[in-house]
């Protein structure tokens, strides 16, 4: 066989290899992970919705992933008013992760939403226990209390 017939047979196996690495990559979580994320940031949240779903559904993917991905289509739903939804979600990622913290803060704006004050409160309270770094919690505490014109609570409360 001669180099040049060698060659393109190499070239042509290369290709075959590329051509299914992107079919495999395209159906992967991952892939729609990002794609969820990419309708997340232009505020599609059915179809990011839709794309997390995917993911969750594909499998292959690590506890704390799985995680994440429940809380990003939390967040949709969330944005949807389906605090229902999000409040699934969200049990499922602390669920698959205890000490997420960013799934504990995100499940308080759930409950703040369904005027569920004293779950909304110890979610606060636990993604602070677990991550007192965390500003979101803080941020969302703050918008809860002044929600609610309840001036009394100091920041370090």
């Amino acid at each position: 066989m001669a180099k040049r017939d060698l060659f393109l047979i190499l070239i042509s196996i290369m290709a075959l290899v590329v051509t299914l690495f992107l079919f495999v990559n395209t159906r992967s979580a991952f892939y729609h992970i990002r794609k969820g994320e990419e309708y997340l940031r232009t505020r599609d949240y059915d179809r990011a919705i839709e794309y997390f779903t995917k993911a969750i559904n594909q499998g292959g993917q690590s506890t704390k992933n799985l995680a994440i991905t429940h809380k990003y289509r939390a967040f949709a739903y969330n944005a949807k008013g389906k605090f229902d939804d999000a409040i699934e979600d969200l049990n499922k990622a602390i669920e698959l992760d205890p000490k997420y913290y960013a799934a504990y803060s995100d499940r308080g704006v759930a409950f703040a939403e369904k005027n569920q004050d004293d779950l909304a409160l110890a979610d606060f309270y636990k993604a602070i226990d677990l991550n007192p770094q965390y500003y979101m919690t803080y941020y969302y505490k703050a918008c809860f209390y002044t929600e609610k014109n309840d001036t009394s609570v100091t920041f370090s409360q």
